[in-house]
Protein backbone atom coordinates (compact mmCIF):
# COMPACT_ATOMS: atom_id res chain seq x y z
CA UNK A 1 0.00 0.00 0.00
CA UNK A 2 0.83 3.31 -0.67
CA UNK A 3 0.00 7.11 0.21
CA UNK A 4 1.06 10.19 -1.75
CA UNK A 5 3.48 12.29 0.00
CA UNK A 6 2.20 15.40 0.30
CA UNK A 7 -0.64 13.59 1.98
CA UNK A 8 1.20 12.44 4.98
CA UNK A 9 3.20 15.90 5.10
CA UNK A 10 -0.25 17.73 4.97
CA UNK A 11 -2.80 15.49 6.76
CA UNK A 12 -0.46 13.49 9.25
CA UNK A 13 1.33 17.09 10.31
CA UNK A 14 -1.34 18.82 12.07
CA UNK A 15 -2.35 15.58 14.11
CA UNK A 16 1.08 14.99 14.75
CA UNK A 17 2.55 18.80 15.75
CA UNK A 18 -0.58 19.19 17.92
CA UNK A 19 -0.27 16.03 19.70
CA UNK A 20 3.75 15.89 20.92
CA UNK A 21 5.80 17.54 23.14
CA UNK A 22 8.36 20.08 22.23
CA UNK A 23 10.29 20.45 25.65
CA UNK A 24 13.31 20.70 25.74
CA UNK A 25 14.99 16.55 26.21
CA UNK A 26 18.27 15.47 27.55
CA UNK A 27 20.11 12.43 27.61
CA UNK A 28 17.89 9.29 29.27
CA UNK A 29 20.50 6.87 30.88
CA UNK A 30 19.22 3.06 30.48
CA UNK A 31 16.89 4.17 27.35
CA UNK A 32 17.58 3.00 24.61
CA UNK A 33 21.40 1.42 22.73
CA UNK A 34 23.56 4.60 23.06
CA UNK A 35 25.55 4.01 25.73
CA UNK A 36 27.06 1.27 24.32
CA UNK A 37 26.55 1.62 20.54
CA UNK A 38 28.08 5.41 20.53
CA UNK A 39 31.36 6.60 21.02
CA UNK A 40 33.18 9.65 21.56
CA UNK A 41 34.83 11.36 19.02
CA UNK A 42 37.38 14.28 18.84
CA UNK A 43 37.71 16.28 16.00
CA UNK A 44 39.34 19.45 17.07
CA UNK A 45 42.72 17.95 18.83
CA UNK A 46 41.07 17.89 22.37
CA UNK A 47 40.86 14.39 23.79
CA UNK A 48 38.61 15.99 26.30
CA UNK A 49 36.20 16.53 24.21
CA UNK A 50 33.45 15.09 21.36
CA UNK A 51 32.75 16.89 18.37
CA UNK A 52 31.32 14.06 17.11
CA UNK A 53 29.58 10.18 17.87
CA UNK A 54 30.71 7.10 16.07
CA UNK A 55 27.40 4.74 15.17
CA UNK A 56 28.72 1.28 16.00
CA UNK A 57 25.65 -0.23 14.62
CA UNK A 58 25.08 1.82 11.69
CA UNK A 59 28.95 2.30 10.79
CA UNK A 60 28.37 6.21 10.48
CA UNK A 61 29.84 9.16 12.91
CA UNK A 62 27.31 12.02 13.20
CA UNK A 63 28.13 15.35 14.19
CA UNK A 64 27.43 16.08 18.35
CA UNK A 65 25.81 19.22 17.41
CA UNK A 66 21.88 18.36 15.51
CA UNK A 67 21.68 21.86 14.85
CA UNK A 68 25.49 22.96 13.69
CA UNK A 69 23.78 24.34 10.19
CA UNK A 70 22.16 26.98 12.39
CA UNK A 71 19.09 27.59 9.99
CA UNK A 72 16.74 25.37 8.24
CA UNK A 73 16.80 24.85 4.34
CA UNK A 74 15.45 23.34 1.67
CA UNK A 75 16.40 20.09 0.72
CA UNK A 76 18.93 21.19 -2.18
CA UNK A 77 20.96 23.73 0.45
CA UNK A 78 20.66 21.07 2.60
CA UNK A 79 22.61 18.99 0.61
CA UNK A 80 25.34 21.08 -0.86
CA UNK A 81 25.82 22.45 2.83
CA UNK A 82 26.44 19.17 4.48
CA UNK A 83 29.02 18.37 1.39
CA UNK A 84 30.66 21.56 2.00
CA UNK A 85 31.24 21.06 5.25
CA UNK A 86 35.62 21.32 6.46
CA UNK A 87 35.14 20.28 9.95
CA UNK A 88 38.82 20.38 11.44
CA UNK A 89 40.09 19.50 7.96
CA UNK A 90 37.73 16.35 8.13
CA UNK A 91 35.59 16.50 4.91
CA UNK A 92 33.02 14.16 3.14
CA UNK A 93 30.09 14.73 5.07
CA UNK A 94 26.55 14.32 4.14
CA UNK A 95 22.78 13.62 5.23
CA UNK A 96 21.51 10.80 6.47
CA UNK A 97 19.73 8.11 4.24
CA UNK A 98 16.60 6.67 4.04
CA UNK A 99 16.23 2.67 2.44
CA UNK A 100 13.47 3.25 -0.07
CA UNK A 101 12.08 -0.65 -0.12
CA UNK A 102 11.39 -1.10 -3.64
CA UNK A 103 12.13 2.22 -4.82
CA UNK A 104 8.91 2.88 -5.03
CA UNK A 105 8.11 5.32 -2.20
CA UNK A 106 5.79 5.08 0.44
CA UNK A 107 4.96 1.43 1.47
CA UNK A 108 3.53 0.48 4.70
CA UNK A 109 1.51 -2.33 6.40
CA UNK A 110 -0.48 0.16 7.86
CA UNK A 111 0.88 3.78 8.81
CA UNK A 112 1.36 2.85 12.15
CA UNK A 113 4.04 -0.46 11.45
CA UNK A 114 4.99 1.10 8.18
CA UNK A 115 7.76 -1.05 5.90
CA UNK A 116 9.98 2.35 5.01
CA UNK A 117 7.50 4.83 5.69
CA UNK A 118 4.91 5.62 8.26
CA UNK A 119 5.68 5.24 12.30
CA UNK A 120 7.99 3.03 14.18
CA UNK A 121 10.34 2.21 11.31
CA UNK A 122 13.41 1.07 13.64
CA UNK A 123 15.65 -0.22 10.10
CA UNK A 124 15.25 1.82 6.94
CA UNK A 125 16.03 4.68 7.81
CA UNK A 126 19.20 6.07 9.75
CA UNK A 127 17.93 9.08 11.69
CA UNK A 128 14.48 6.47 12.45
CA UNK A 129 17.19 3.83 14.14
CA UNK A 130 18.92 6.69 15.80
CA UNK A 131 15.31 7.81 17.13
CA UNK A 132 14.06 4.79 18.02
CA UNK A 133 16.68 2.02 18.39
CA UNK A 134 19.75 4.00 19.64
CA UNK A 135 17.77 6.70 21.58
CA UNK A 136 14.91 4.30 22.43
CA UNK A 137 12.06 7.61 21.65
CA UNK A 138 8.87 6.57 20.97
CA UNK A 139 6.58 6.92 18.23
CA UNK A 140 3.30 9.96 18.64
CA UNK A 141 1.24 6.06 18.17
CA UNK A 142 2.02 2.63 19.00
CA UNK A 143 1.45 0.03 16.49
CA UNK A 144 -1.76 -0.51 16.86
CA UNK A 145 -2.19 3.39 16.24
CA UNK A 146 -3.35 4.39 19.71
CA UNK A 147 -1.88 7.62 21.01
CA UNK A 148 1.04 6.75 23.58
CA UNK A 149 2.35 8.20 26.74
CA UNK A 150 6.05 9.55 26.65
CA UNK A 151 6.08 9.57 22.79
CA UNK A 152 8.51 12.10 21.05
CA UNK A 153 11.60 13.31 21.39
CA UNK A 154 12.30 12.19 25.18
CA UNK A 155 15.98 11.42 24.93
CA UNK A 156 18.94 12.95 23.22
CA UNK A 157 21.76 10.62 24.24
CA UNK A 158 24.98 12.66 23.96
CA UNK A 159 23.84 14.90 21.45
CA UNK A 160 23.17 18.59 22.10
CA UNK A 161 20.78 20.49 19.79
CA UNK A 162 18.67 17.95 18.78
CA UNK A 163 15.48 19.66 17.72
CA UNK A 164 12.04 18.12 18.10
CA UNK A 165 11.31 19.24 14.47
CA UNK A 166 11.78 17.80 10.80
CA UNK A 167 15.14 16.76 8.76
CA UNK A 168 15.95 15.88 5.74
CA UNK A 169 17.63 12.80 5.08
CA UNK A 170 19.63 12.47 1.26
CA UNK A 171 17.29 10.60 -0.14
CA UNK A 172 15.24 11.78 -2.76
CA UNK A 173 11.40 10.24 -3.45
CA UNK A 174 12.12 7.76 -6.45
CA UNK A 175 8.61 8.09 -7.79
CA UNK A 176 8.08 11.93 -7.86
CA UNK A 177 11.73 14.05 -7.78
CA UNK A 178 10.39 17.15 -6.76
CA UNK A 179 10.58 15.38 -3.03
CA UNK A 180 12.45 13.55 -0.59
CA UNK A 181 12.20 11.72 2.63
CA UNK A 182 12.42 13.20 5.80
CA UNK A 183 11.75 12.36 9.22
CA UNK A 184 9.86 14.03 12.35
CA UNK A 185 12.31 13.97 15.26
CA UNK A 186 8.91 15.39 17.41
CA UNK A 187 7.01 12.15 16.83
CA UNK A 188 8.92 9.63 14.55
CA UNK A 189 7.27 9.56 11.72
CA UNK A 190 9.04 9.07 8.14
CA UNK A 191 7.85 10.24 5.16
CA UNK A 192 8.30 12.29 2.08
CA UNK A 193 7.83 16.19 1.29
CA UNK A 194 8.28 18.71 -1.31
CA UNK A 195 12.37 20.04 -1.66
CA UNK A 196 11.60 23.55 -1.39
CA UNK A 197 10.18 23.52 1.95
CA UNK A 198 12.72 24.63 4.75
CA UNK A 199 13.80 21.77 7.23
CA UNK A 200 16.59 21.27 9.35
CA UNK A 201 19.87 19.04 8.76
CA UNK A 202 22.03 16.84 10.41
CA UNK A 203 25.25 15.89 8.73
CA UNK A 204 26.81 12.27 9.27
CA UNK A 205 30.03 10.77 7.48
CA UNK A 206 30.21 7.13 6.48
CA UNK A 207 32.51 5.27 9.23
CA UNK A 208 34.58 6.08 11.74
CA UNK A 209 36.45 9.42 11.60
CA UNK A 210 38.32 11.18 14.20
CA UNK A 211 39.60 9.97 17.28
CA UNK A 212 38.22 8.33 20.48
CA UNK A 213 38.21 10.57 23.53
CA UNK A 214 39.67 10.40 26.51
CA UNK A 215 36.49 10.35 28.51
CA UNK A 216 32.93 10.07 27.74
CA UNK A 217 31.93 14.21 28.26
CA UNK A 218 28.53 15.19 29.75
CA UNK A 219 26.22 16.18 27.08
CA UNK A 220 25.91 20.48 26.80
CA UNK A 221 22.38 19.87 27.75
CA UNK A 222 23.69 18.11 31.33
CA UNK A 223 25.98 21.44 32.35
CA UNK A 224 23.45 23.73 31.44
CA UNK A 225 20.80 22.05 33.94
CA UNK A 226 23.69 21.73 36.49
CA UNK A 227 24.86 25.23 36.11
CA UNK A 228 20.78 26.22 36.54
CA UNK A 229 21.11 23.94 39.62
CA UNK A 230 23.75 25.54 41.13
CA UNK A 231 22.76 29.20 40.73
CA UNK A 232 18.88 28.44 42.29
CA UNK A 233 21.26 26.66 45.14
CA UNK A 234 23.45 30.17 45.16
CA UNK A 235 20.55 32.64 45.11
CA UNK A 236 18.73 30.63 47.73
CA UNK A 237 21.96 30.70 50.31
CA UNK A 238 21.82 34.78 49.56
CA UNK A 239 18.42 35.05 50.36
CA UNK A 240 18.45 32.85 53.83
CA UNK A 241 21.84 34.98 54.32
Amino acid sequence: MKFHPRWTATALIVVALGASSFAHAASVSGQGTWETTLQGRDLDGNLATAEAWYDTALNITWLADANYVRTSRTWTNANAWAAGINLYGITGWRLPTVTDVGNDGCTYTNLYQGVDCGYNITTQGEMSHLFYTTLGNLALYNTAGSPQAGSGLTNTGPFSNVRPSIYWSATEYATNTSYAWVFYFNNGLQSGYVKTDSYWAWAVHAGDVGAAVSSVPVPAAAWLFGSGIAGLIGFARRRSA
